[in-house]
Order: structure tokens, then C-alpha cells, then sequence
């Protein structure tokens, strides 16, 4: 149990250091403008263009093979929502069990 706080707080520092806004497994399917509503249009606007930026760079093979639109519809935003969270968890889970494994291994 005590992982998975760990590994939501690593997740959530690393989407806020990246410049998007934080997003858990929880409000994945909330839309993305509920959690910039506290956030100026133009900070709001630079999270939007980051979010972009770093799903291009996690599915290149998506945008390569034509599988996006330029319209994308509900669906297709969710997909992106979703890989870019994935991408995040799996980096979160690597520090998590590095973090445990130096805290809880030996004192070298």
C-alpha cells in the first residue's frame, strides 16, 4: 500500500516538472481543462502545448504510421491522455523501487 502513495507522488512531481497538468488514474477521464482551471490562459495554454510536445515524442509511431487526425475526436484524446500517463507510471515505478531499495537496503 505504502508504494502506492510512494509511486503517485513521483508521478505527480515528474508531470509537474515536465510543465503538464498532473494527472492520476482517478481523473484520467476528467477533461484536461477542469485541471487548469486555476491556472492562468497563458500558463494553461504553455501546459497544453508541453502535454503536445510530449506525446509526440512518446508515440512517434502513431503519428508515422497516420493513425492521428488533426481533428482528433474523444477517443483519440483519451489514447494520447492515456500513453502519456503510461509513459509517466512506468518512470514512476522505476524511482519508486529505486527510492525503497536505497531507504530499505543496505547502509553502504
Amino acid at each position: 500500500m505504502a508504494n502506492t502513495s510512494v509511486e503517485e507522488i513521483f508521478l505527480e512531481i515528474m508531470m509537474i516538472a515536465e510543465g503538464i497538468a498532473p494527472l492520476s488514474s482517478k481523473t484520467i477521464r476528467n477533461d484536461v481543462n477542469r485541471a487548469l482551471i486555476d491556472v492562468s490562459p497563458d500558463e494553461a495554454r504553455k501546459m497544453r502545448r508541453k502535454f503536445r510536445k510530449l506525446w509526440r515524442k512518446i508515440s512517434p509511431h502513431m503519428i508515422h504510421k497516420g493513425l492521428c487526425s488533426n481533428k482528433p475526436g474523444k477517443r483519440e484524446l483519451m489514447c494520447r491522455k492515456m500513453n502519456v500517463f503510461s509513459h509517466f507510471l512506468r518512470e514512476a515505478k522505476k524511482k519508486t523501487k529505486d527510492f525503497l531499495k536505497k531507504g530499505n537496503g543496505d547502509a553502504r
